[in-house]
């Protein structure tokens, strides 16, 4: 469509977001990366000082594909091997080709660069744990691996393998006590050593010893767990069952609310008036506060002290978390210290996942909705609450999702409310078992394949013609397998062995990459292309009315990612439009028209007034298939009439088709609060101002000559006294020419003042225009309720 349009006149708030809804274009927010829950990532990159001595452009680029590490899914690390000059250099991993989610030395978020010196040349292999977020390199750090014959418990392809990265003794902390802890082995007697650089060249075995006998240790009961742990100046190795984590002595939320709650002051990590208290039973911090109405902040504050905090998105030392309150308010707030999500009972949605399966994760018995062994989380406000655990055994189970702590809100099977209970399968004892509930569709997944990879609420794939998709999918190697999934009314679900439901049109990556597309997404540069069959495209219209994601599996059928697709790409390449949109007559005769492709129906409302409670018809409109325009002609009686949109499409955000009431994106006239469109015809001579149709612009010989002075609206006349009252704040203002303000820019035009430029020029959501409403203080803030 023709992109000047949205710049010829300034487009209502509601109509903008009514444009969004119905996919004119995808705009992605994506909260920054904090936590070791993070999605898996699409490449790692080791970033710094050295990368221009390995191929790339520049130093600390994160996009730069030659330094690109290599995900290896046996190992479930990411590693390569690099060419390293002799020099000083500093490095740090970097995700997504891009800096919102980076570790630096000690495995920390937006770390410290990791200082790697070289007296020559040498191959140096770097590596990245995606759970731990240590990066490192077989240069600063032992590369130590615990061998032994459980490997394979853990998904190595054997036992004994001194290369399976599964048993990675690792050393974030750097203080030579190299780590690895696993819940994932069935009870019974194994035997372990210690082997260096991926080898056995160098191994120790008991008491340190060097080429020294097996280790042994037992696994008391199934999936207990179990910690390793190699000393790397004594090189010896110890197994035992892991410790319980140890707690904070205290949890404080401390914020802006805490002087209304008992405390001295407010950010006081010391207070005990809004400490939480430790629940044994569910191993979660929790306290319920009764906070007054108003807007809020707060953090969760350990050991009475700033030391260590936790934020939003459980980041230390993160954000401050909002909390806003329209009456006085009983909240609970929670704090889990294994993932340190901080949250309340306002701000997220508290689900739990009580079932039959319980008790075996320590609850008191089975079908606890208040037990918060099987809590939900949420630390990256991406709306899927997760939980997993190894804790089970092998068996058949059956579970459903519980809202607050009760089962006065519960979802069971399908995302039904009060649905049946959900059955799923452990295959084996302690192996990882996923459960995923979507807060927008209420479905809970349940997977044995560990965590679903992706997100399909994430749009990070883009659809940039009408036969080829674009997407930042890592290294696609040979017997990869990607698919366009699509479901005309949503319902597709991640689970843990890929995207379920709908349908599927197998895509072919094309080595030879975007080609001509880059000219116009210049943004694109770096991501794989791929294309659909010549004989797929004729389904391709019906396809971007629902939901639409793209996958990705291993040569071995393995899922291993899924997004969701920005399309405003093939939007403009299959419905490109230059006519007339919004309303336009012809002699007395109104037609409107509405670029809304991806709608599946489009109705006109027609209002007598903007008052008017309900319409006085509701017309179904036509559409052209090959511009995506719907249209309707209607009658000269419509001039003056009010209308609104009620578009059915599919919105990303919900998961289903959804039908939105929406203003005209290409209104002329609005009404208060943009809450109708007016049909308006601007020709029509009693809406000119007098002398419009002989009004001549003063010439302007070059755009540098211009005098700017910018004005807002409101402000030019809402203390104006020589205004009258009705017209202060508003354009009407401007008319009365014998103004204080009027006259105060006369005289500023005499002094070379050239143009004027009025801002905001549309209306603002969150302002409400009618004035009937607003209150005026007597002359302080006392009148006003606190």
């Amino acid at each position: 469509m023709d992109k000047n349009r949205f710049i010829r006149f300034h487009v209502p708030i509601i109509a903008l977001l009514a444009l969004l809804l119905i996919g004119v274009a995808g705009f992605l927010f994506v909260n920054n990366a904090q936590s070791a829950d993070t999605p898996d990532p699409d490449n790692v990159t080791i970033a710094g000082s050295l990368q221009s001595e390995l191929g790339c452009p520049g130093d600390w680029d994160p996009a730069c594909a030659s330094t690109h590490l290599a995900n290896d899914a046996e190992d479930a690390v990411w590693q390569e091997v690099f060419d390293v000059p002799a020099g000083s250099w500093e490095y740090k991993a970097a995700l997504n080709d891009g800096w919102s989610e980076n570790y630096g030395q000690n495995a920390a978020y937006n770390g410290a660069n990791i200082p790697l010196t070289l007296a020559t040349p040498t191959p140096v292999k770097f590596y990245y744990s995606h759970e731990t977020h240590w990066i490192t390199d077989n240069q600063n750090s032992i590369i130590a691996v615990a061998p032994g014959n459980f490997q394979s418990e853990l998904g190595c392809s054997g036992d004994w393998q001194p290369d399976c990265l599964r048993s990675w003794l690792q050393d974030p902390d750097g203080d030579g006590i190299y780590t690895f802890s696993t819940s994932a082995l069935p009870a019974g007697s194994y035997e372990v050593k210690v082997a260096i650089d991926e080898r056995w060249n160098e191994n120790y075995g008991t008491g340190g010893v060097q080429n020294g006998s097996n280790i042994s240790f037992t696994v008391p009961n199934d999936c207990t767990e179990m910690l390793f742990s190699y000393n790397a100046a004594t090189h010896v190795l110890t197994v035992d069952v892991a410790s319980p984590a140890l707690q904070p002595t205290s949890i404080t939320i401390a914020g802006s609310l805490q002087s209304e709650l008992g405390c001295a002051g407010d950010w006081d990590p010391a207070c005990s008036a809004t400490h939480l208290t430790y629940d044994t039973t569910d191993k979660v911090w929790q306290g319920t506060l009764n906070v007054p109405t108003g807007s809020w902040e707060y953090k969760a504050a350990l050991n009475n002290s700033w030391d260590e905090n936790y934020g939003l998105n459980a980041t230390s030392n993160g954000a401050n978390i909002p909390l806003s309150l329209t009456v006085d308010t009983a909240v609970k707030f929670y704090y889990d210290h294994d993932t340190h999500w901080v949250t309340d009972n306002q701000a997220a949605v508290i689900a739990v996942a009580p079932g039959s399966f319980q008790s075996e994760l320590g609850c008191a018995g089975d079908w606890q909705p208040d037990c918060l062994r099987s809590w939900l989380q949420d630390p990256d406000g991406d709306g899927i609450y997760t939980f997993s655990t190894r804790s089970l055994p092998a068996g058949n189970y059956e579970v459903k999702v519980a809202i607050n702590e009760s089962w006065d809100e519960n979802y069971g099977a399908g995302g039904v409310q009060n649905g049946p209970n959900i059955s799923f399968t452990v295959p084996a004892a302690c192996g990882e078992i996923f459960f995923s509930y979507d807060a927008a569709t209420h479905v809970l997944t349940v997977s044995a394949y560990g965590a679903p990879k992706g997100n399909l609420k994430l749009a990070q794939a883009y659809w940039v013609s009408e036969d080829t998709i674009a997407w930042n999918a890592g290294n696609p190697s040979s017997g990869d397998f990607y698919q366009l999934h699509f479901a005309p009314d949503g319902g597709l679900t991640l689970e843990g062995d890929g995207v379920m439901g709908g349908e599927a049109l197998d895509l072919v990556y094309n080595p030879a990459g975007l080609g001509d597309v880059l000219a116009k997404f210049p943004h694109l540069d770096g991501y794989s292309a791929f294309t659909l069959s010549s004989d797929d495209l004729i389904k391709v219209l019906e396809i971007l009315k629902g939901q639409v994601v793209i996958s990705a599996k291993g040569p071995d059928g393995n899922h291993k990612d899924a997004t969701g697709l920005q399309i405003q790409g093939v939007l403009d390449d299959l419905f490109t439009y230059n006519g007339d949109l919004g309303v336009t007559f012809a002699g007395m005769t109104p037609t409107l028209q509405l670029w809304a492709p991806t709608a599946k129906s489009v109705k006109l409302h027609l209002f007598e007034n903007e008052a008017a409670a309900t319409p006085l018809e509701i017309f179904s409109m036509n559409v052209d298939p090959d511009t995506g325009v719907w249209s309707i002609t209607g009658s000269p009686s419509w001039d003056r009439k009010y209308y609104l949109y009620e578009v059915e499409v599919f919105v990303r955000s919900t998961g289903q088709v959804e039908h939105n009431l929406v203003t005209d994106p290409y209104s002329f006239s609005i009404a208060k609060n943009s809450m109708r469109s007016q049909i308006v015809n601007l020709d029509d001579n009693n809406l000119k101002p007098a002398g419009w149709d002989s009004l001549a612009k003063p010439p302007l010989d070059a755009f540098e000559d211009i005098v700017l002075y910018e004005l807002h609206i409101r402000d030019f006349s809402s203390a104006d006294l020589s205004v009258p009252v009705v017209q202060r704040s508003t354009y009407l203002a401007f008319t009365q020419t014998g103004s204080n303000g009027m006259q105060h820019l006369s005289e500023m035009a005499r002094a070379g003042l050239t143009h004027v430029h009025l801002l905001p020029s549309f209306d603002i959501a969150t302002i409400n225009e009618d004035k009937s409403s607003w209150l005026e203080p007597e002359g302080d803030l006392a009148s006003f309720p606190p």
